[in-house]
């Protein structure tokens, strides 16, 4: 009788150990966790200034690019003018531009 009662209490002595033991070691997790999330924060929080930055910089980056793209697309186009030039024998001719500001004075006379 009395074995059996040592050895319910004894069972229960080692439960509460386990018990207080994952307890323990949960307690120990999370503040590993929290000191991670609090050095992540620190770290890439003082970063967003040069995330900016970069930012910015592929802006710029991009709207270069598109220049580059047209200028491109422009002279691959009047090269293709070129081509047709000598392919056809065209002549080249010099055209005259009106000047915005002669237009004026011209529809007066």
């Amino acid at each position: 009788m009395r074995n059996s009662k040592d050895i319910r209490q004894t069972s229960r002595i080692a439960q509460n150990f386990l018990v207080y033991r994952l307890i323990a070691v949960n307690i120990v997790l999370f503040s590993v966790y929290i000191l991670i999330q609090v050095f992540i924060t620190s770290q890439v929080g003082t970063k967003s200034r040069e995330i900016d930055l970069l930012r910015q910089e592929k802006a710029r980056l991009r709207t270069e690019n598109e220049f580059l793209k047209s200028e491109i697309q422009k002279e691959s186009s009047l090269s293709s003018a070129m081509g047709l030039v000598e392919k056809y024998s065209l002549e080249k001719k010099d055209s005259v531009i009106l000047d915005v500001s002669n237009l004026d004075r011209i529809a007066k006379n």
